[in-house]
């Protein structure tokens, strides 16, 4: 893993999510180191968020670090931030997957 990887991307939540009542009827895994942060395994790769507002349970903004990204994630004739970007995107689809709540990347 490179210095890339443990850029912090901040998003935005349209509404607050419980990330602990998303993550475990789906099956994700997590470890919450405290009230607001959590470690998630998603995809054989690991996230680290952390709650710039609310906690665990009420996340509006995390800041979403990429400890390890899944093996089978292809580069191909992409940089690695675009990468890096395409999984936490996908993790937060699959978080708010049959709500009506958005994210926006702040960078």
């Amino acid at each position: 893993m490179s210095d890339s990887d443990d850029v912090p991307y901040q998003y935005r939540f349209s509404e607050p999510i419980d990330l602990p009542a998303k993550l475990e009827p789906v099956g994700i895994q997590f470890l919450p180191v405290g009230q607001s942060r959590v470690i998630v395994i998603f995809s054989n790769g690991i996230l680290d968020l952390e709650c710039t507002e609310g906690t665990i349970s009420q996340i509006t903004r995390p800041q979403i670090t990429v400890f390890e990204l899944p093996t089978n994630m292809r580069i191909d004739d992409r940089t690695e931030e675009e990468v890096t970007i395409e999984y936490i995107e996908k993790f937060l689809d699959q978080l708010t997957f049959g709500t009506d709540i958005d994210y926006e990347n702040e960078k």
